[in-house]
């Protein structure tokens, strides 16, 4: 089973390289407008039954192919856990397949594998999901090993299992701190929240609580958050929806309630923790994100500041790709990521020999013209082609069907949700961008995280982050 931790790859990394081409100048066809009934294109029809444990199941039928993706998600991330205790839910992911009651030690993998599936799994924030894509003859394997480990891990999970895990983290963790921006979007989270504050520790965890982490710990986190009515599972493909739910409860209508999750709240965040920081990187040259915090998913802000990240930079004929790059810069992105407790709208721009403050300059130019030239009606008709045409294109996938079903879910709300975010996206205004502009790119909110290569000068007055 293949392992990652959600975050560094935002959810939406704006349509780079995703829309539709610009018109070209001297007379081309002008794009079409956009189509009104999209949002039908993508309207998933689900069956949906809850168990008597909780456990809420969601059925999509798609015959195209004799294939089922399964993906089981659980309500649970690194915003979870114990403050002495970062990075167990990253460490459960992994052991989730040492072994469970029915299934020894290596077996999740082996058998998946000789029934020809694939499998995954990702730790982010707010959510565990574990992902299965097979022949649809291979669904029943499938859901009596995710039904096993959900409801008996502790019989697979040993002292040694939790020793070896622990080193394969620690060697994950070393490997994002040798590679080019692999501890980035750990460090604009940490100078974004504030400490104390859940997206403000790293996904994968701080080094020394890993390192003190035992049994006893995973399998109390693993009893408190993973039980059927902390998750969601989403079975899409080709099935029939009756026989599907059927199953489900089959395998997973004996696997024990659990307790109720029980969360604190947490206030939303108004102003970066650290406004100029910066960490030595692997990379050459120095990266800048200018990032703020924003809002939560589901906020109706949110489908107007995924557009103006399109607006301000989309792979090609965005305001800062025009203006900034060739003159010294040579990557520039602008992209959002919103979850449970709050946002982030992030510019990133990388130049090779420019230093950091004079980098900082030029962006901050650009960015204050959204004030006096805010966001036309092409630019933004433009963008909301470019995410009519990405929306289409990203539910092709029978993965992502399944993994759109169980978003929608876990929020709370329609699991065919992602029909209504399309609808929504396609009704943003150029007035909904400036006013969003107006609301949180305020400079006085935001954090400036430099990415600097040994050799660069440092970014002025910046705090030196140190990711635990």
């Amino acid at each position: 089973m293949k392992d990652g931790v959600r975050g560094w790859v935002p959810r939406l990394l704006l349509l780079v390289g995703l829309g539709p081409a610009t018109p070209a100048a001297g007379g081309a066809e002008p794009a079409p407008d956009l189509d009104a009934a999209a949002a039908g294109a993508i309207d998933l029809e689900v069956r949906a039954a809850r168990l008597a444990n909780g456990l809420r199941v969601f059925v999509h039928e798609d015959h195209d192919a004799p294939l089922v993706a399964l993906e089981l998600r659980y309500a649970v991330g690194s915003a979870d856990e114990p403050p002495e205790a970062n990075g167990v839910a990253h460490l459960l992911e992994h052991l989730a397949s040492s072994g469970s009651a029915r299934a020894p030690s290596g077996a999740y993998d082996r058998w998946l594998g000789e029934a020809g599936a694939e499998n995954n799994a990702w730790t982010d924030h707010d959510a565990t999901a574990f992902t299965v894509t097979a022949p649809r003859g291979a669904l029943d394997l499938a859901l009596f090993l995710e039904a096993d480990r959900m409801g008996w891990l502790d019989a697979g999970v040993d002292d040694r299992a939790v020793a070896v895990q622990r080193r394969v983290v620690a060697r994950e963790r070393a490997e994002a701190e040798a590679t080019a921006h692999g501890m980035d979007f750990a460090a604009i989270n940490a100078a974004v929240f504030p400490p104390g504050h859940p997206y403000h520790r790293p996904v994968d965890g701080a080094k020394a609580d890993v390192a003190r982490l035992d049994r006893a710990a995973v399998l109390d986190f693993h009893r408190r958050w993973y039980g059927p009515g902390n998750a969601v599972l989403v079975v899409a493909g080709d099935v029939d929806a009756e026989e599907a739910l059927a199953a489900a409860r089959r395998w997973f209508g004996p696997v024990p309630a659990g307790p109720a999750p029980d969360r604190a709240e947490v206030p939303p965040v108004e102003r970066a923790a650290v406004p100029r920081a910066m960490i030595t990187g692997a990379g050459e040259g120095v990266t800048l994100y200018a990032a703020w915090p924003t809002v939560p998913r589901g906020h109706p802000d949110e489908a107007p500041l995924d557009l103006l990240a399109g607006v301000l930079a989309s792979g090609r004929d965005g305001r800062l790709d025009r203006e900034l790059l060739g003159r010294r810069v040579d990557r520039v992105r602008a992209w959002t990521d919103n979850d449970r407790l709050g946002g982030l709208f992030v510019v990133e721009a990388h130049a090779p020999r420019l230093s950091p403050d004079r980098l900082a300059r030029l962006l901050d130019r650009r960015l204050a013209e959204l004030a006096r030239r805010p966001p036309t009606e092409a630019e933004v008709r433009v963008g909301r082609r470019r995410w009519q045409g990405w929306a289409l294109r990203a539910m092709e996938p029978l993965e992502s069907q399944a993994a759109a079903v169980a978003e929608c879910a876990l929020a709370g709300r329609s699991p065919d949700c992602a029909a209504e975010e399309l609808r929504r996206h396609l009704a943003v205004t150029p007035a909904d961008l400036a006013r969003v502009a107006a609301r949180y790119l305020d400079p006085d909110r935001r954090a400036l995280v430099a990415v600097i290569a040994p050799d660069r000068p440092p970014l002025r007055d910046a705090v030196e982050l140190e990711i635990p």
